[in-house]
């Protein structure tokens, strides 16, 4: 029982007393209130009792209500221990978000450096980008001219095929020039002795009687494709009555060099083939004339 149940029913018992004491007193001297007084004290004795029902009733509530309180103290320090808890676990908590944003500060500056990375090498793929379509273009470029350059190999395949016969037949016209270059040394020589036994000099002789078709000039260039095909530059052309097929002698000074068959002629220059090789390298600057030997 609390202590606000007792007051109450110590209040309660000091009334009754006190009512008692008033009413017995006037009921033995007034004989007309006895049964007034009768009726009160039991109308008083039924209050008293229901007073003490309700007292154990309040009683019971309070015991109940004590017990509730107990219970509400016991779920109230439970609720602290569970708001301890939670409070370590809440700094624990704050302190993996302290961690976590530390790690995103971090994670943040790694990102904004492999940002920057990745626009330079993006910048880098671009002109990477350039460089290649600029060299798929030059290969492009490279492409047209090795299918130009395999035609002309070709071509070139051919015309060596073509020069490689004519060779063979040079060589044989070289062979037949050598026989005849020896039959005219020989009637040369032949010559020479009858027009010393006279007394003359051929160079003279062809000083005084010269060749009115003579045409002379000099090697410019000289070309040689393959061994035994030589190709001679002159400085003579159509304006110096030059024409296919004629021949030319070559001299250095008054040494007898080589012959030359005319193949294609210019207004101021022709190319001719080297005919005999006499074993002496043609040279720029070395003298030609049509006739002779």
């Amino acid at each position: 029982m609390n202590a606000l149940t007792k007051a109450f029913v110590v209040v309660v018992t000091i009334l009754a007393v006190i009512l008692v004491a008033l009413v017995v007193p006037f009921a033995a001297r007034v004989p007309d209130y006895a049964q007034q007084f009768r009726d009160l004290k039991a109308q008083h004795d039924a209050q008293l009792a229901q007073q003490s029902k309700d007292v154990l009733a309040a009683r019971a509530e309070a015991t109940a209500e004590g017990i509730k309180a107990e219970e509400k103290e016991k779920e109230l320090i439970q609720i602290r221990e569970e708001m301890k808890l939670l409070k370590s676990e809440l700094n624990a908590e704050q302190a993996k978000v302290v961690d976590a944003t530390a790690t995103t500060s971090k994670a943040t500056a790694a990102l904004q450096v492999a940002t920057q990375v990745i626009e330079a090498k993006d910048a880098q793929l671009a002109k990477n980008a350039e460089l290649i379509q600029g060299q798929i273009g030059t290969l492009g470029e490279l492409q047209g001219q090795i299918a130009d350059l395999t035609q002309s190999i070709i071509g070139l395949r051919a015309e060596n095929r073509r020069l490689g016969d004519n060779y063979l037949r040079i060589q044989e016209e070289n062979k037949a020039l050598v026989q005849q270059l020896a039959e005219a040394d020989a009637a040369e020589k032949e010559l020479k002795a009858q027009l010393a036994a006279h007394g003359i000099d051929l160079k003279d002789l062809e000083k005084v009687i010269p060749d009115p078709g003579r045409i002379e000039g000099s090697v410019v260039k000289i070309d040689e494709v393959s061994d035994g095909l030589t190709f001679v530059q002159l400085n003579v052309g159509t304006r110096d009555k030059v024409q296919e097929g004629m021949e030319f002698t070559v001299y250095r000074g008054d040494s007898f060099v080589g012959k030359i068959k005319i193949a294609t002629v210019d207004v101021a220059e022709s190319v001719g083939r080297l005919t005999l090789d006499t074993g002496v390298q043609v040279r720029e600057g070395d003298a030609v004339r049509t006739g002779g030997r």
